[in-house]
């Protein structure tokens, strides 16, 4: 079997799994990046293309050439663009574990008390209306309506107060819009996120909870100045993220915030900060020097844990650590310099 380099469509019908994983390892040197990665279809056997075309170490997806009304089988895989009906460029997404191919068809409702989506032709997915949005999960029966479809864009309107719990939670989303009137960040709201370098919260935002940009390909993230506590797993594993700066005021750090962010260089901590979390910069490796302020009275367990030789903690005001340190605050090889 012989397949051109130009290939940009892979036609119809359904083949075994075992099949098209054994296709997709023979033009496995085609490893277009721009193509994410969500779940198998147990028709067509695209999943397996993708297996073995990405190999075992990537989270195997298809997008399958059904969604959107075509037959079976995967679309477009090459030029840069993603998965689309039969090559045409439409672009489908199945979610979270083997599906069933389905339709794509226009969304709309709730989701909120006075809140409303819609999912347009173009690929903007819209959230209208005030108040509150409802709370998602990431399990079967609390995902979003939305969470099995492709959107390049998200919009928020003026209005919504609060971005929900999960409400983009693994997006492939390229822009998003958050307006002034968004005052608190649900729960892994952007977690897991795959296109996005930067994410701009607006001036109104007080409140972050737990994960919400976790596992994300965020660059840098700027904190806005009412936020007060940064909450436990904020950008845990946002191997990405290459600077952060907490704003004075910022008096609490939760447990794993910064945690494996692996190509984080630099940390700005405020002189209003009075606790580090666990393992809040643990295997923070890129840091080359962090200022604990004189404030700081709380650390909890391995918070530097896994620093080496050549990484620094300076730290004000202190000749020790006091008794709110926990005794493993750190790791023995990191430098320790005292009263700067």
């Amino acid at each position: 079997l012989a397949i051109d380099d130009g290939l940009t469509e892979w036609g119809g019908g359904r083949y075994s799994k075992a099949a098209m994983s054994g296709i997709g390892k023979m033009i496995g040197g085609r490893k277009d990046e721009s193509i994410q990665i969500y779940s198998g279809c147990d028709v067509c056997g695209a999943g397996g293309f993708f297996s073995g075309l990405f190999g075992a170490e990537r989270e195997h997806s298809v997008f399958c050439g059904a969604v959107g009304g075509g037959e079976h089988g995967f679309g477009r895989i090459g030029g840069g663009q993603q998965a689309g009906v039969n090559g045409k460029g439409q672009p489908g997404i199945l979610f979270c574990g083997v599906r069933q191919c389905a339709g794509r068809k226009s969304l709309s409702g709730k989701c909120g008390e006075n809140a409303f989506y819609a999912l347009s032709d173009d690929d903007v997915l819209t959230i209208s209306g005030s108040g509150d949005m409802y709370d998602y999960g990431s399990e079967e029966g609390k995902f979003t309506p939305w969470h099995k479809e492709y959107y390049k864009s998200v919009v928020i309107e003026n209005g919504i107060t609060r971005i929900g719990d999960y409400a983009f939670y693994h997006g492939d989303v390229q822009e998003i819009t958050i307006p002034d009137s968004v005052t608190a960040v649900g729960k892994y709201a952007f977690a897991q996120w795959s296109q996005t370098e930067t994410i701009s919260l607006p001036d109104s935002v007080e409140t972050i909870e737990e994960g919400a940009f976790s596992g994300s390909t965020f660059h840098t993230l700027r904190i806005p100045e009412k936020v007060k506590a940064i909450p436990a797993k904020m950008m845990e594993a946002c191997r990405e993220l290459t600077e952060i700066a907490l704003p004075e005021g910022v008096e609490t750090i939760g447990d794993n915030s910064f945690e494996s962010c692996e190509s984080l260089s630099k940390v700005t901590l405020p002189e209003t900060l009075t606790e580090i979390g666990a393992y809040c910069f643990g295997s923070c490796w890129a840091v080359t020097e962090v200022t604990i302020p004189a404030s700081v009275t709380t650390i909890g367990r391995d918070a530097f844990f896994v620093w080496e030789d050549g990484q620094t903690i300076y730290v004000k005001g202190k000749t020790e650590a006091p008794s709110g340190w926990h005794d493993d605050w750190r790791s023995d090889e990191v430098k320790v310099v005292w009263n700067v």
